[in-house]
């Protein structure tokens, strides 16, 4: 994109979804200037002070982008010393202290552990496919000692890695040394990892960090937009508001920390339906209630999975498709050069 001020051109943007957008915030225009000048945003409720990157944030939340390219391509103009990293870091809950971590140490933690998780699970892959090819000239015993070998391998790996982290969170201040506190795998999907952390957060770990063409609808930034978008804007009001809490993520690093929800969970954020949460018919009610506010349609086969809806809670934002007439969609702004 051309600069304005070493081209002597001044640029007009037009957005086609909200023209009368003409302010633009001193926060924007400092972090994330040029691509941004056509927005003007204003969220009392994100707080600067716990919220590290707030105008990012504040950014994913108000439109939602078919294209997780457009998304990258604004977190390469961001200019923050937390680039990438959207979302804000949670209040104190019981043992799990987060108020006044140094965030820095923080987000390096997770990423380091991010990228510890996905070198254990590749290799792990690696060496079952590897089993694989050799099946034929194995009998069943070595096969299934040399399974067992691999299976043992990545459970001791995982279970160090996991042991970093709790020690890094008791050195941060999150966590007092003396506690004890139990981090442990839930589900290994195809697209990732999760990690339930002493039943409170959820840690979503992306096996792959960049964009693929089949993983439309899928991904950190997609996921985070979409969660950012309901958290702070489309249900901002609705008290029932049956999506998962999102905390914070970081888009380079492919990861998610949100509210931790399982079938335990004590209370149930429903809509005003007779129907069972746990029935079909209300997963069904709900999707249509979410596209309804939205323009988001929410894919069959990801809200049949049991997992992803629970209690009444659509806790995985993973396949959700913009709909034409949605009305948060981004749409790129139109270029004018224009003489000074």
């Amino acid at each position: 994109m051309l600069n304005p001020v070493q081209t002597q051109i001044h640029y007009n943007y037009r957005h086609a979804v909200r023209p009368r957008q003409t302010k633009i915030d001193a926060v924007l225009q400092t972090q994330l200037a040029p691509c941004l000048k056509p927005y003007y945003l204003s969220f009392g409720e994100i707080k600067a002070d716990s919220t590290p990157n707030k105008a990012f944030t504040e950014f994913l939340s108000t439109y939602v982008f078919e294209n997780p390219e457009d998304i990258n391509e604004f977190m390469k103009n961001d200019k923050s010393d937390f680039q990438g990293i959207v979302g804000s870091i949670p209040k104190k809950d019981g043992d799990w202290n987060w108020g006044g971590v140094d965030k820095k140490k923080l987000f390096a933690t997770l990423n380091k552990f991010a990228l510890k998780i996905r070198e254990i699970y590749q290799e792990h892959n690696y060496m079952q496919n590897m089993l694989k090819m050799d099946e034929s000239i194995l009998d069943d015993d070595e096969y299934d000692e040399q399974e067992t070998n691999i299976r043992q391998k990545k459970q001791r790996e995982e279970k160090a890695a996991l042991t970093n982290l709790i020690n890094a969170f008791k050195d941060l201040g999150i966590i007092k040394q003396d506690k004890t506190v139990n981090i442990e795998p839930k589900i290994n999907g195809t697209r990732g990892i999760v990690y339930c952390l002493d039943n409170k957060y959820a840690l979503k770990i992306f096996r792959n960090t960049g964009i693929l063409p089949d993983e439309k609808g899928h991904g950190a930034s997609t996921e985070s937009n979409i969660l950012l978008l309901f958290k702070n804007k489309i249900f901002i009001e609705d008290k029932s508001r049956p999506i998962v809490d999102f905390y914070f993520a970081d888009l380079n690093a492919g990861y998610i920390v949100s509210e931790h929800v399982d079938v335990a969970v004590k209370r149930a954020r429903k809509l005003n339906t007779p129907y069972n949460v746990n029935s079909e018919t209300y997963k069904e009610k709900l999707v249509e209630y979410i596209k309804a506010k939205s323009g988001l349609k929410y894919d069959e086969s990801e809200f049949r999975r049991t997992e992803n809806i629970i209690k009444g809670i659509l806790v995985d934002c993973g396949g959700f498709e913009v709909m034409p007439g949605c009305p948060y969609r981004y749409k790129k702004p139109e270029l004018q050069a224009c003489a000074v």
